[in-house]
This record gives structure tokens, sequence and C-alpha cells, in this order.
């Protein structure tokens, strides 16, 4: 009588599902942070255009965000409207390029990508769930 591990397939198939899990929640949380993405953005906005996912094999995990500079002020605001900072609580002035001066206290935080995942956890397990039915894992 032979032995034969399944294990090394077991493991690749488990491997798999996980990548494609990540996929599919990468796509979602990428599509739900676009939508959420301030109106003034979309439609033409860099803001909007520029949220992607990625994925970390090693850690199991997937990551979504933005190479946009401002993204950060748009997601936490600014000034006395900035969430978790130690940003200036004071107006302060500033010239704009044709010259003009402008005061401000900063500009509230109009979230895109931290709601895009919070606010839809019980989605998102859901589509783990289906990717994992569909894969055949129970």
């Amino acid at each position: 009588m032979g032995y034969e591990s399944n294990i090394p397939a077991t493991k690749k198939a488990l491997e798999k599902w996980q990548i494609k899990a990540l996929e599919a929640v990468g796509m979602f949380l990428e599509d739900r942070a676009t939508r959420l993405v301030p109106t003034a953005e979309v439609g033409g906005g860099n803001l909007s255009g520029s949220i992607d996912w990625r994925i970390n094999k090693k850690k199991k995990s997937v990551a979504i965000g933005t190479p946009v500079e401002y993204a950060i002020y748009v997601e936490k605001g600014t000034g006395k409207f900035a969430t978790n900072s130690k940003a200036k609580k004071i107006p302060w002035s500033y010239k704009d390029d044709s010259g003009k001066w402008h005061t401000t206290s900063g500009m509230k935080a109009r979230p895109f990508l931290t709601p895009a995942a919070e606010d839809n956890i019980k989605e998102i397990r859901e589509i783990v769930r289906q990717v994992k039915f569909a894969h055949g894992i129970k």
C-alpha cells in the first residue's frame, strides 16, 4: 500500500483561491472608492482616475490607494478640519498664481478610501465567500 500526499496540490489550490479573492476585493474597493471621490473630482479629475489596488502575496492582503499628492488632504482634511493630525488650527494666508491673496482655516475631510473599506465589510466578506464557493472550498 502506498501513500500519496495531496498537501502540495491543496496548498496550491488554496493560494490560487486566496489570490482570486484578493483580486475580487481589490476591484470592489477600487469601484467603491472611485464612487466616493468628491463630485468636483468625478468625471475627469486626477484623483478618481488614479485609484488602484495592489496585492501583497506574502501578507495575503490587498491595499487600495492613489499616488495623487493631494489625496491625503481630501481624505483627512486640512487645518482646523484635519483628522488625526497636528496640522495648524489657525487661519493662514497664501498667494495664488495670479497674485491674489486668500485666507483659509483649512478644508473639511471628504474621505473616500477609508469608507470604501470600512463601510463595506459585509459585502467584502460576501465576495470572499462567493470566490471561495466558486473554487469548491468549504
